[in-house]
């Protein structure tokens, strides 16, 4: 036990880390989806398509950032990237699936019309947390294993 406790402060400050790149993913994925569903008629319709859009264009900082500053990853650029990617379109389904869930929701148990702009953002913020929580999750336990982790894991294996 205490092996793992060895490592638990640095998974403290790559969290910490995480969520501040997190924080500018999250004004950016809100920025521009807001961005488009109130100046393109198309995503007003599309909801779905306008949160895809901006959540690939806050997937790219995120990778970017985590890669190279909350978990200083040296290991191969197209490992981590493939792994980053197939972990957030899986986080992006997952996502989507409560962001949709939600407004369907609100608009068969609420007067959806009238509140529509209040609704959309519980709908944003339960979708964003979701994500977040399981990505840094999966990235932590998948992706950005260092090695001293990965030993300890096999040394407990061999006791």
């Amino acid at each position: 036990m205490r092996k793992y406790l060895d490592v638990l402060p640095n998974t403290i400050k790559q969290l910490i880390k995480y969520g501040l790149v997190g924080v500018l993913n999250v004004i950016i994925y809100f920025g521009i989806n807001n961005f488009l569903i109130k100046n393109y008629d198309y995503f007003a319709n599309h909801l779905i398509t306008a949160s895809v859009i901006a959540g690939v264009v806050s997937f790219l900082n995120g990778l970017f950032f985590n890669r190279k500053w909350t978990f200083r990853s040296e290991s191969n650029w197209v490992r981590d990237t493939t792994y980053i990617t197939a972990i957030f379109f899986a986080c992006m389904v997952v996502q989507n699936l409560v962001y949709g869930g939600m407004i369907f929701f609100y608009k068969n148990n609420y007067n959806y019309e009238l509140e529509e702009k209040k609704y959309l953002l519980y709908a944003q913020v339960l979708g964003v947390v979701s994500f977040a929580s399981l990505n840094f999750t999966l990235n932590k336990l998948i992706t950005f294993r260092t090695v001293k982790e990965q030993d300890l894991d096999l040394q407990n294996k061999n006791e």
